[in-house]
């Protein structure tokens, strides 16, 4: 056997794998010699039908072995001596066994760019402290009474917190915009829902509740909203829409007072407990979101540090992955193929943008982990399993056996495991400081 590899670009090389006669019928020599001892033929032993009936048996299998055979060897050949760190087996073109030898096995591969590592030992990072504030304390307590609280209907105008009930139509020069945003009904009609007045983070249109304070029951308006140019509903972007508002209904929300029933309900003893366990849960979560900044931070600053070609086929998959899942998501929203079909081109360029961004921080991190000899544990795995069974709401022992089926899907848990450690370690050994403001 002889290799050649020839460079397409920077991250795909041709490899041409050359078997000659000897290497063919060495090749077809072992395999007629497993036939014939596994084969059963009426009137021979195993191991003592002749070629010529193996053959005229079992031809078209021996053939198919024998393709088998002479992959898996050029696969190994190009492994053993081609010197490529290959990432991804982009086509492969059998030999034509028809012809007269030398026979040609052609593999197309993707590899491992070159690039140096990025110094990551003493990256600056910042980070939010995980002080809580008393003003921070109180917020969390109104809002588990909020959770708890009760919504009595009133004979007067809105004001800010109450509930209203409600509904409103989006027009665009007076025809209505309900089957142009078919797939976020939310930004067209409403013919009764609940808006909390002046919610400023409110999930739906922040004009419509501010205007409901001050409104009561039966009285209308018209609101005027303004979408920004890169909002989520193409057809919203950079238009002003008016809303014909009615309110059908006021209900102020009453808070329950912290007594002895409520704190009961939450299984404390005092005001003063709660106020601890409340304490806890904001540090615990503040300390989560920092960690979770120096992650963003860490990887983007990586991402940055250091330029290098990617794989081509890498980043196709991942783009596909990407849009796959976006689909996924969008059309258990309501979204149809003839949405996407619409905004196919930008839709794949923002996906791909991202697979590019993905497939490089991913080689980065894979280099990382070299360097820093970053290793999968059992306790890595157990773990995975624990968060993802508690994510999925399922036994972890189905996941174990799903798992067994598929032996990809396992090495891209351990490589994704892996990769987020390597992060660990860049921010072990990061220069971490405190912003000066949690605004």
């Amino acid at each position: 056997m002889d290799i050649e590899i020839k460079e397409v670009n920077e991250t795909r090389k041709e490899v041409l794998v050359t078997f000659s006669q000897d290497d063919i019928a060495k090749e077809e020599k072992g395999i007629l010699g497993d036939f014939s001892q596994h084969a059963r033929i009426p009137g021979f032993r195993p191991g003592k039908a002749p070629e010529t009936l193996l053959r005229k048996r079992y031809g078209k299998e021996i053939r198919e072995e024998l393709k088998r055979k002479i992959l898996q060897s050029g696969y190994q050949k190009m492994d053993k001596e081609g010197d490529l760190t290959v990432l991804n087996l982009v086509q492969v073109e059998d030999p034509d066994l028809d012809t007269e030898a030398p026979y040609v096995m052609k593999m197309t591969v993707d590899v491992k760019p070159s690039f140096d590592a990025p110094d990551y030992k003493g990256m600056a990072l910042e980070r939010d402290p995980a002080d809580v504030t008393e003003e921070e304390i109180e917020k969390a307590i109104d809002h588990t009474r909020g959770q708890r609280a009760d919504f009595n209907k009133v004979d007067r105008a809105a004001e800010k917190s109450d509930y209203v009930r409600c509904s409103y139509e989006g027009k665009l020069d007076g025809e209505s915009i309900e089957e142009h945003v078919a797939e976020r009904p939310i930004y067209g009609t409403q013919k009764n829902t609940w808006e909390e007045a002046g919610a400023e983070d409110a999930p739906g249109i922040t004009e419509i509740a501010e205007a409901l304070i001050g409104m009561k029951e039966g009285d209308t308006s018209t609101v005027e909203a303004t979408f920004p140019e890169n909002h989520e509903v193409e057809f919203l972007k950079g238009k002003t829409i008016s809303y014909d508002l009615e309110v059908l209904e006021v209900r102020e929300r009453k808070l329950p007072e912290l007594d002895e029933e409520f704190l009961k309900s939450l299984n404390v003893e005092s005001v003063e407990q709660l106020r601890e366990q409340t304490t806890e849960t904001l540090k615990n979560q503040k300390e989560q979101a920092g960690q979770n900044q120096l992650r963003q931070a860490a990887t983007q600053k990586l991402g940055e540090m250091v330029n290098f070609p990617v794989p081509e086929s890498l980043v196709a998959n991942e783009t596909n992955q990407i849009l796959s899942n976006y689909m996924s998501r969008q059309m258990q929203q309501g979204a149809t193929e003839e949405d996407f079909e619409k905004n196919r081109e930008a839709l794949f360029a923002s996906a791909n943008e991202e697979a590019n961004r993905k497939v490089k921080l991913d080689l980065i991190l894979d280099e990382i982990a070299d360097a820093e000899k970053v290793e999968v544990t059992e306790e890595d795995m157990s773990n995975f399993l624990y968060n993802y069974a508690m994510q999925t709401r399922r036994a972890p022992d189905d996941i174990v056996k799903e798992l067994q089926k598929d032996r990809g899907r396992v090495l891209d848990i351990q490589r994704n495991i892996r990769r987020s450690k390597a992060v660990g370690k860049v921010i072990e050994q990061a220069e971490v400081s405190e912003t000066t403001s949690n605004s």
